[in-house]
């Protein structure tokens, strides 16, 4: 395990540090000890990802964890040259230095003379930290979210707060977390923590290529321009992401990371892809020997089954710091860079981020089209509607087919962008009350009232760029990749989501990514992308144009109501509200009109959304259980 945490107090660095011997079995490491903060790390052994560096004569000492992209050059593949780095940015221009960074990192820097701390994200948001003010008035933070929670035994319970929304939508508003006091240091901000003031500063980051993207109109270009733009700056961005070792992985799912891997293949690495494997053959990836043949790379099947599902979830806090509806995808991906990291891999690429910019997830762009097609029902209708429909006994019954059709209902009733914002729903606000009977309690601010800010910022966009916008608060992506990072101590980097490439991928008209007229990419999207891919021989036409699969695609229902249902029943007993019994056991029972959804409406092969995210909210909140019983 990687994480770095530390305190502008000595008592709390001590509890941290307790806390992460206790949780990891593993020995910290102090980097700083300072009059008013204290700062530590603990990594597993020739871990690339933790980097320290210290400047003897101002005593100022920076830790480091991910990496830095030094443009052109690629990866240094040295944390501690990396550290090295980002510390003279800081000694240079103490000011903004630290803001000209790129890469996927997050920086705890400690400044003596000025009594100062500072905790600096990446300016992506790929990486952050937790931190929480003590009564005191100093401060603590982790990368990882439970241990900083665990450190404080009894000042962090569960936070109720947003909870009701959370168990909806699958994330917490406005950088609150599963823990009361806890919260998230957003992307593009820096904490500053000084003896006598705790702020959260905006850091504004000038990125090189702004310039070059503000100029291109694409209304005058040709596709073939298009196309040509394209292949420069999907090639720059794994340029800069390239690793300096000559073998390096890709976790390979469809045309998004296989084009990634011929970006690779081209610039000279030995490249093995790795993907699932289940015993059930209609999960498994297809058109991987095709890749593997075209572009000369090793292919890597990596068994999955219930036992990794049962590991993963019991440890699914000691990795992850955001419970999800698809834990098996998290955990999966953690167990493949357990044997990457064994076949001495230290740098992974994935095609993380392709969707969400081109314009791809199906199920999303049909959605985001039914309900712009759709007029405005009168409120009246629906809400008499979801009334005649509030019945446990029919939810019971009915399963994830029930959510489905209250989200429909409450959808309807809404104007954009929060009609499109959210296509995608875990819990109704029917099942949560249900669930929490004869306990519940309504949250204070009510899911409209809280869509409506959120969604804000996306008002006059595209239906589509609403709704994908919208899928990236649901998405796993970024927790997949830090915590099976940090887990094993090896580096993911997405190209995809590449500041300058996803820069110029969200300026595209979407008629470039989605035609209008019948192409062979109607269905899937990304059309510019895949015709690049083809023009350019990056591909083979079958590895581009494949059935879209769903990289959460796994026989989990059958896992989690079968195999793992006695265990799974015992950890939602942690959850920090009382679950009713009868909602609790309808979640592990088979429903035959489930099965009838999951065959004909639902964009992937599960219907155990809402247990997935109760299961691995269990696991993080039993903290609070633990602590109160």
């Amino acid at each position: 395990m990687n994480l770095l945490f530390g305190s502008s107090s000595e008592a709390h660095y001590h509890q941290l540090r307790d806390a992460v011997a206790n949780r990891y079995s593993l020995d910290t490491r102090q980097t700083w000890e300072h009059p008013n903060s204290r700062g530590g790390y603990a990594c597993a052994d020739a871990s690339p990802l933790i980097g320290h560096a210290t400047d003897p004569s101002s005593k100022v000492s920076l830790c480091l964890i991910g990496i830095l992209n030094e443009s052109n050059k690629g990866l240094s593949g040295d944390a501690t040259r990396d550290a090295t780095t980002a510390l003279n940015a800081y000694l240079d221009d103490p000011t903004d230095g630290l803001s000209k960074l790129d890469g996927q990192f997050l920086i705890a820097l400690s400044d003596p003379l000025n009594n100062l701390l500072l905790i600096l994200p990446d300016p992506n948001g790929l990486r952050s930290a937790y931190y929480t003010e003590h009564l005191d008035g100093t401060v603590s933070f982790s990368t990882n979210l439970s241990t900083l929670a665990e450190a404080t035994p009894g000042q962090h319970p569960a936070d109720d707060t947003y909870q009701n929304f959370f168990l909806s939508h699958g994330f917490f508003p406005f950088n609150h977390t599963a823990f009361k006091g806890i919260k998230q240091i957003p992307a593009g901000h820096i904490l500053r923590v000084t003896p006598s003031t705790v702020a959260l500063q905006t850091v504004t980051q000038t990125q090189r290529w702004s310039q070059q993207i503000d100029a291109i109109d694409f209304s005058l270009m040709s596709e073939e321009a298009v196309i040509d733009l394209l292949h420069e700056f999907l090639g720059n961005a794994v340029k800069e992401q390239l690793s300096p070792d000559p073998k390096v992985g890709v976790l390979l799912g469809g045309f998004d990371s296989a084009l990634v891997a011929a970006y690779l293949c081209q610039a000279g690495k030995e490249v093995h892809t790795y993907s699932f494997y289940y015993e059930d053959e209609r999960y498994n990836q297809a058109h991987t020997d095709t890749v593997a043949k075209h572009l000369g790379c090793t292919h890597h099947w990596i068994p999955i089954n219930s036992k990794v599902i049962a590991r993963g979830i019991e440890e699914f806090d000691l990795y992850f710091n955001s419970p999800t509806n698809w834990l098996n995808y998290v955990i999966q991906t953690e167990e493949v860079c357990r044997q990457i990291q064994r076949d001495g891999i230290r740098h992974v690429y994935s095609g993380d981020g392709c969707d969400a910019t081109f314009l791809g997830y199906p199920r999303v762009h049909a959605t985001s089209a039914f309900f712009k097609r759709m007029g405005k029902w009168p409120s009246t209708l629906t809400n008499g509607l979801i009334h005649l429909f509030d019945s446990a006994w029919l939810e019971n019954l009915c399963g994830r087919p029930y959510t489905v059709a209250m989200h429909l209902l409450r959808t309807l009733a809404r104007e954009m962008p929060e009609r499109g914002f959210l296509t995608f729903r875990i819990l109704d606000e029917n099942s949560i009350r249900h669930m929490k009977a004869p306990h519940y309690v309504a949250a204070e601010q009510d899911d409209e009232s809280l869509l409506k800010a959120i969604s804000a910022p996306l008002k006059g966009k595209s239906a589509d760029r609403i709704a994908y916008g919208g899928k990236g608060f649901l998405s796993p992506n970024r927790s997949k990749i830090i915590g099976s990072s940090d887990s094993v101590g090896i580096t993911i980097q997405a190209p995809y989501l590449h500041p300058g490439l996803k820069a110029l991928a969200l300026k595209l008209p979407d008629e470039l990514c989605r035609p209008t007229n019948q192409n062979e990419s109607k269905e899937t999207g990304k059309y510019i992308l895949m015709r690049m891919a083809l023009d350019k021989k990056l591909l083979p036409h079958d590895a581009i144009y494949q059935k879209k699969i769903a990289a959460v695609d796994a026989p989990i229902d059958d896992w989690l109501k079968e195999d793992l249902a006695k265990t799974g029943k015992h950890y939602l007993e942690s959850l920090p509200f009382t679950i009713n019994p009868q909602f609790r056991d309808s979640l592990f029972r088979k429903k035959a009109i489930e099965e009838l959804h999951r065959k004909y409406v639902a964009s992937d092969s599960l219907t155990t959304h809402g247990l997935s995210l109760l299961l691995t909210y269990s696991r993080l909140t039993r903290l609070t259980k633990d602590q109160s019983d």
